[in-house]
């Protein structure tokens, strides 16, 4: 057999993605300033260093004068508002979703955004076999 034949992949893929962000966005200038970082060298040098150029995230005064549990519990909810947001943008059932991955800097517990997930759809937690 002359020329290239290809097989077509198997394994995993991603066959669907979808995002839910928040509407607040924010300059790095404007977090340091919200966080009261402003004019701090140390702070302003990792900012500049980051790459990071927006951030979307909720710094209200009202959310800033929370305790770390207060804020911790207001984001995990939000978070998991915008992740069944994501989800149900897919226009796919849930049950046919295999992996759920996510991550957070705001989680201080059990159970997780993705465990919170696989229990809102009511997924099935077994984990498949890969052969």
């Amino acid at each position: 057999m002359t020329g290239s034949y290809r097989t077509r992949p198997t394994g995993p893929r991603i066959s669907a993605i979808a995002l839910a962000d928040s509407q607040t966005v924010l300059s790095q200038a404007d977090v340091l300033q919200r966080l009261g970082l402003a004019g701090d060298e140390f702070a302003e040098g990792i900012f500049a260093r980051c790459g990071v150029q927006q951030r979307h995230l909720e710094l209200e005064p009202e959310f800033l004068a929370r305790s770390l549990q207060g804020r911790a519990t207001q984001i995990e909810g939000e978070l998991l508002g915008r992740s069944i947001a994501a989800v149900d943008a897919l226009g796919m059932e849930p049950a046919r979703i295999g992996t759920v991955v996510s991550a957070s800097l705001y989680s201080l517990g059990c159970p997780t955004l993705a465990h919170n997930l696989v229990e809102h759809y009511r997924m099935d937690q077994r984990p498949t076999s890969t052969t």
